[in-house]
């Protein structure tokens, strides 16, 4: 309760003798000068709109090429439909029939499997340097047993 009285009395204070002197002042400014707050005010409308336009480009550009996007998939469908058709193999997007890759026709050499080391086993980890080993559990108090 009484802190309150307190610091409002303070603020009260310090309104007379500081801050209305600001206030008068800038007030007095703003009356004086109008030109100066609206112009200021006005130049941030203009450099919003600009942005804004500037996006406005910026999404339009990325929509063309969206599109040109998407019609370049939607061609590569249909060309992978029409070999598809004609035996060389369905959505070979991969690797694309040019003068290095074999024709489907041919048989490839199969690849030959990796060997893992001896004793490998994925569930234990690295095979070097010492694994974590939890400690052991014991009874509450410190005392074994």
């Amino acid at each position: 309760g009484w802190f309150i009285l307190i610091a409002t009395i303070f603020l009260y204070v310090l309104w007379l003798k500081v801050l209305k002197q600001y206030y008068i002042a800038w007030k007095y400014r703003i009356e004086v000068q109008p030109k100066t707050y609206s112009s200021a005010s006005d130049d941030v409308v203009e450099v919003r709109a600009r942005m804004q336009a500037e996006m406005d480009r910026k999404a339009e550009e990325y929509a063309i090429k969206q599109k040109e996007i998407e019609e370049r998939r939607r061609q590569e469908k249909i060309e992978d439909w029409e070999r598809h058709k004609q035996g060389g193999g369905y959505r070979s997007r991969g690797r694309r029939l040019d003068e290095k890759t074999p024709p489907p026709d041919e048989k490839r050499p199969p690849k030959p499997r990796r060997v893992f080391q001896s004793g490998y086993n994925p569930l234990m980890g690295h095979s070097s340097g010492s694994s974590f080993r939890p400690a052991r559990r014991t009874g509450g108090g410190g005392q074994g047993g």
